[in-house]
Protein backbone atom coordinates (compact mmCIF):
# COMPACT_ATOMS: atom_id res chain seq x y z
CA UNK A 1 0.00 0.00 0.00
CA UNK A 2 1.10 3.19 -0.61
CA UNK A 3 2.50 6.23 1.94
CA UNK A 4 0.89 9.16 2.44
CA UNK A 5 3.48 10.95 0.18
CA UNK A 6 3.39 8.69 -2.64
CA UNK A 7 -0.07 9.43 -2.65
CA UNK A 8 -0.05 13.48 -2.65
CA UNK A 9 2.92 13.15 -5.07
CA UNK A 10 0.44 11.05 -7.36
CA UNK A 11 -2.14 13.87 -7.13
CA UNK A 12 -0.05 16.63 -7.39
CA UNK A 13 1.54 15.10 -10.53
CA UNK A 14 -2.15 14.51 -11.65
CA UNK A 15 -3.44 17.92 -10.73
CA UNK A 16 -0.76 19.22 -12.67
CA UNK A 17 -0.88 17.48 -15.47
CA UNK A 18 -4.64 18.00 -15.88
CA UNK A 19 -4.11 21.96 -15.11
CA UNK A 20 -1.35 21.98 -18.21
CA UNK A 21 -4.16 19.78 -20.55
CA UNK A 22 -6.61 22.59 -19.86
CA UNK A 23 -4.61 25.13 -20.72
CA UNK A 24 -3.79 23.50 -23.47
CA UNK A 25 -7.57 22.81 -24.62
CA UNK A 26 -7.80 26.77 -23.48
CA UNK A 27 -5.31 28.14 -25.94
CA UNK A 28 -6.17 26.00 -28.99
CA UNK A 29 -9.71 27.58 -28.63
CA UNK A 30 -9.15 30.56 -27.78
CA UNK A 31 -6.41 30.49 -30.98
CA UNK A 32 -9.19 29.88 -32.98
CA UNK A 33 -11.34 32.41 -31.69
CA UNK A 34 -8.24 34.86 -32.36
CA UNK A 35 -8.12 33.51 -35.91
CA UNK A 36 -12.11 33.72 -37.00
CA UNK A 37 -12.13 37.33 -35.32
CA UNK A 38 -8.79 38.14 -37.73
CA UNK A 39 -10.71 36.74 -40.41
CA UNK A 40 -14.20 38.81 -39.60
CA UNK A 41 -12.25 41.93 -39.30
CA UNK A 42 -10.10 41.04 -42.62
CA UNK A 43 -13.60 40.36 -44.27
CA UNK A 44 -15.20 43.56 -42.99
CA UNK A 45 -12.16 45.51 -44.38
CA UNK A 46 -12.32 43.75 -47.96
CA UNK A 47 -16.30 45.04 -47.79
CA UNK A 48 -15.14 48.70 -46.89
CA UNK A 49 -12.80 48.69 -49.48
CA UNK A 50 -15.31 47.43 -52.42
CA UNK A 51 -17.77 49.93 -50.98
CA UNK A 52 -15.11 52.78 -51.38
CA UNK A 53 -14.64 51.92 -54.83
CA UNK A 54 -17.84 51.33 -55.50
CA UNK A 55 -18.93 55.02 -53.98
CA UNK A 56 -16.35 56.39 -56.05
CA UNK A 57 -17.79 55.71 -59.01
CA UNK A 58 -21.01 56.62 -58.10
CA UNK A 59 -19.62 59.96 -57.18
CA UNK A 60 -17.84 60.10 -60.32
CA UNK A 61 -20.88 59.69 -62.17
CA UNK A 62 -22.62 62.60 -60.45
CA UNK A 63 -19.18 64.55 -60.77
CA UNK A 64 -19.55 63.82 -65.14
CA UNK A 65 -23.65 64.42 -65.05
CA UNK A 66 -22.95 67.99 -62.84
CA UNK A 67 -20.27 68.35 -65.66
CA UNK A 68 -22.59 67.82 -68.85
CA UNK A 69 -24.99 70.05 -67.04
CA UNK A 70 -22.77 73.27 -66.74
CA UNK A 71 -21.79 72.29 -70.50
CA UNK A 72 -25.38 72.67 -70.94
CA UNK A 73 -26.20 75.59 -69.43
CA UNK A 74 -22.99 77.23 -71.12
CA UNK A 75 -24.21 76.61 -74.38
CA UNK A 76 -27.53 78.21 -73.84
CA UNK A 77 -25.69 81.01 -72.26
CA UNK A 78 -23.88 81.46 -75.17
CA UNK A 79 -26.57 81.09 -77.41
CA UNK A 80 -28.99 83.52 -75.49
CA UNK A 81 -25.80 86.10 -76.65
CA UNK A 82 -25.85 85.41 -79.59
CA UNK A 83 -22.72 83.75 -80.48
CA UNK A 84 -22.12 80.47 -82.03
CA UNK A 85 -22.04 77.16 -80.12
CA UNK A 86 -20.08 75.10 -81.83
CA UNK A 87 -17.16 77.22 -82.63
CA UNK A 88 -14.80 79.27 -81.55
CA UNK A 89 -15.14 80.75 -77.95
CA UNK A 90 -18.22 78.99 -76.99
CA UNK A 91 -17.05 75.30 -77.92
CA UNK A 92 -13.74 76.18 -75.94
CA UNK A 93 -15.59 76.75 -72.86
CA UNK A 94 -17.91 73.48 -73.45
CA UNK A 95 -14.74 71.67 -73.87
CA UNK A 96 -13.04 72.62 -70.51
CA UNK A 97 -16.06 72.53 -68.84
CA UNK A 98 -16.62 68.69 -69.90
CA UNK A 99 -12.59 68.39 -69.56
CA UNK A 100 -12.27 69.68 -66.16
CA UNK A 101 -15.83 67.67 -65.14
CA UNK A 102 -13.23 64.20 -66.54
CA UNK A 103 -10.32 64.64 -64.50
CA UNK A 104 -12.61 65.60 -61.26
CA UNK A 105 -14.28 62.31 -62.00
CA UNK A 106 -11.29 60.64 -62.75
CA UNK A 107 -9.78 61.68 -59.58
CA UNK A 108 -12.49 60.50 -57.53
CA UNK A 109 -12.13 56.86 -59.12
CA UNK A 110 -8.29 57.53 -58.22
CA UNK A 111 -9.06 58.05 -54.31
CA UNK A 112 -11.55 55.15 -54.47
CA UNK A 113 -9.20 52.67 -56.25
CA UNK A 114 -6.82 54.15 -53.68
CA UNK A 115 -9.06 53.81 -50.59
CA UNK A 116 -9.76 49.71 -51.99
CA UNK A 117 -6.14 49.10 -52.35
CA UNK A 118 -5.58 50.28 -48.43
CA UNK A 119 -8.83 48.19 -47.77
CA UNK A 120 -7.47 45.15 -48.52
CA UNK A 121 -4.17 45.70 -47.78
CA UNK A 122 -5.26 46.45 -44.18
CA UNK A 123 -7.32 43.35 -44.38
CA UNK A 124 -4.51 41.21 -45.76
CA UNK A 125 -2.68 43.01 -42.22
CA UNK A 126 -5.67 41.73 -39.82
CA UNK A 127 -4.81 38.18 -41.39
CA UNK A 128 -1.24 38.07 -40.53
CA UNK A 129 -1.38 39.53 -37.47
CA UNK A 130 -4.74 37.11 -35.85
CA UNK A 131 -2.65 34.09 -37.75
CA UNK A 132 0.80 35.85 -35.76
CA UNK A 133 -1.68 35.82 -32.71
CA UNK A 134 -3.47 32.50 -33.01
CA UNK A 135 0.39 30.87 -33.41
CA UNK A 136 1.85 32.46 -29.99
CA UNK A 137 -1.19 30.99 -27.94
CA UNK A 138 -0.97 27.92 -29.35
CA UNK A 139 2.74 28.11 -28.01
CA UNK A 140 1.59 29.33 -24.85
CA UNK A 141 -0.69 26.34 -24.42
CA UNK A 142 1.82 24.05 -25.70
CA UNK A 143 4.47 25.20 -23.12
CA UNK A 144 2.23 25.14 -20.47
CA UNK A 145 1.75 21.53 -21.22
CA UNK A 146 5.26 20.87 -21.62
CA UNK A 147 5.91 22.41 -18.35
CA UNK A 148 2.99 20.69 -16.39
CA UNK A 149 4.66 17.48 -17.68
CA UNK A 150 7.84 18.05 -16.51
CA UNK A 151 6.56 19.01 -13.22
CA UNK A 152 4.60 16.16 -12.86
CA UNK A 153 7.97 14.42 -13.90
CA UNK A 154 9.62 15.80 -11.40
CA UNK A 155 6.99 15.25 -8.50
CA UNK A 156 6.78 11.94 -9.26
CA UNK A 157 10.67 11.46 -9.36
CA UNK A 158 10.56 13.29 -6.16
CA UNK A 159 7.98 10.90 -4.45
CA UNK A 160 9.83 7.75 -5.72
CA UNK A 161 13.49 9.46 -4.56
CA UNK A 162 12.16 9.82 -0.62
CA UNK A 163 10.52 6.59 -1.05
CA UNK A 164 13.47 5.06 -1.77
CA UNK A 165 15.70 7.04 0.60
CA UNK A 166 13.06 5.92 3.04
CA UNK A 167 13.24 2.48 2.11
CA UNK A 168 16.90 2.79 2.68
CA UNK A 169 17.15 4.40 5.87
CA UNK A 170 14.91 1.76 7.48
CA UNK A 171 17.44 -0.91 6.69
CA UNK A 172 20.23 0.72 6.41
CA UNK A 173 21.23 0.99 10.63
CA UNK A 174 19.74 -2.33 11.83
CA UNK A 175 22.42 -4.53 10.71
CA UNK A 176 21.77 -8.54 10.86
CA UNK A 177 20.62 -9.84 14.31
CA UNK A 178 20.43 -13.34 15.17
CA UNK A 179 19.62 -15.35 18.52
CA UNK A 180 22.73 -17.03 19.39
CA UNK A 181 22.17 -19.56 22.28
CA UNK A 182 25.63 -19.89 24.04
CA UNK A 183 26.62 -22.71 25.82
CA UNK A 184 26.21 -21.55 29.25
CA UNK A 185 22.82 -20.04 28.54
CA UNK A 186 19.28 -21.31 30.11
CA UNK A 187 16.60 -20.65 27.96
CA UNK A 188 17.86 -17.62 25.89
CA UNK A 189 19.99 -16.37 24.02
CA UNK A 190 22.22 -13.26 23.64
CA UNK A 191 21.88 -10.96 20.62
CA UNK A 192 24.65 -10.03 18.87
CA UNK A 193 25.27 -8.36 15.64
CA UNK A 194 27.05 -9.13 12.85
Amino acid sequence: MCDPVTIGAIVSATTTLYSGYQQNQAAKVEAKNAEASAKFQAEQAEADANTAKQAAEIRAEKVRKAAKMQVSQARAAAAASGMEVGEGTALEISKEIASGGEYDAQMTIFGGLDEQRRGFQQAEGYKFAGEAEADNIRRAGKAALTSSIMSAGTDAFGAWSSMKGASGAKGADTGSYHNHVGPNAKGGGARRKY
